[in-house]
């Protein structure tokens, strides 16, 4: 999985958000996934050790994150 897909999957799934933003570990974008925009209960898949790269993985082991620092 990526952070692509699992912002996808909970749109599809629950409704709500997506929010693209640039990565803080590369110059690529990010997604990220919230349920209401007046919460901002942001919620997204993150690498289990991210390292800035110059390209981000397609698919990698990681952990869903409730905020986004």
């Amino acid at each position: 999985m990526n952070c692509f897909w699992y912002a996808i999957m909970n749109y599809v799934k629950h409704g709500g958000y997506i929010i693209v933003r640039k990565s803080h570990y590369g110059r690529f974008p990010h997604f990220l996934w919230v349920k209401d925009l007046k919460d901002l209960d942001v919620k997204h898949y993150v690498p289990d050790n991210p390292i800035e790269r110059k390209v981000p993985p397609l698919i990698f082991d990681g952990i869903v994150k409730t905020k986004d620092d």
